[in-house]
């Protein structure tokens, strides 16, 4: 006989999800107008009493092995976490108002198209127990539960699976940003490396022009020199021709 704490992930799943339709039940057929009291005894009272139902909805729920039910009722941790089920229950039924004014004018416009306000908080409610009851460190974790008793909510899968795809959006919304940044920086990259090669081209072409302005210098030079061997020769000729002259 298996602690509810020792089953595998689809056994806790429905054993948990049967353990909190149970105890929504109660919470719906009781409604807050039975815990009102003018006193602070008909308040106790009326706690001990919803206390009460739930113990015997769970037990009725055929998942709870029956020695957990010999004593008179929950243990302190566990009439706590069913008091803050309560709590949550009440804030849903107040939620529920609210949304029935916001989706009047959808009603009128369009009649059963939008999923109604009772259903709504059902599948809020049990969603939320259920997780609660999955916890390593729940109050129920150590009750001895019969394994494979379970159903699946159906509604409160269809709950996860959203909350699943909401969280598989985000993560992909998260990829596509890093995947922009790496463009960017990628383009970025490109961009410095063709500026890389322009400013090697420009350096290239300086050094070509550096190498032209060098082979004319030599050439003049060689020119200048030319010229200077040349005017020794004219002027030996130019005394010749004079000698010439005066011996005529």
């Amino acid at each position: 006989m298996p602690l509810l704490s020792e089953l595998g992930s689809q056994d806790l799943k429905e054993v948990t999800q049967t353990m909190a339709r149970s105890i929504y039940a109660v919470f719906d057929e009781f409604g807050n107008a039975d815990l009102e009291a003018s006193d602070a005894k008909g308040k106790k009272d009326r706690h001990a009493a919803l206390h009460t139902r739930v113990f015997r909805a769970l037990y009725d729920s055929g998942v709870i092995k029956d020695e957990e039910f010999n004593g008179a009722g929950l243990n302190d941790a566990r009439r706590h976490l069913v008091a803050e089920f309560k709590a949550y229950h009440s804030k849903a039924q107040t939620v529920s108002k609210f949304y029935e004014t916001c989706v009047k004018p959808v009603h009128e416009m369009a009649p059963h198209f939008a999923m109604p306000a009772e259903s709504l908080v059902r599948m809020y409610c049990v969603a939320h127990y259920w997780k609660a009851l999955c916890k390593a460190d729940s109050p129920f974790a150590n009750m001895k539960v019969e394994n494979g008793a379970g159903v699946e909510d159906e509604d409160c899968s269809e709950e996860e699976a959203s909350e699943d795809s909401q969280d598989s959006e985000e993560g992909e919304e998260g990829e596509e940003g890093e995947e922009g940044e790496e463009g960017e920086g990628s383009e970025e990259s490109e961009e410095s490396e063709s500026g890389g090669e322009g400013s090697e081209e420009e350096a290239e072409s300086s050094s070509d022009d550096e190498g032209d302005e060098e082979g004319e210098e030599e050439e003049e030079t060689a020119h200048a020199k030319h010229e200077a061997k040349q005017i020794p020769k004219d002027n030996k000729e130019c005394k010749h021709s004079k000698k010439r002259s005066r011996n005529k």
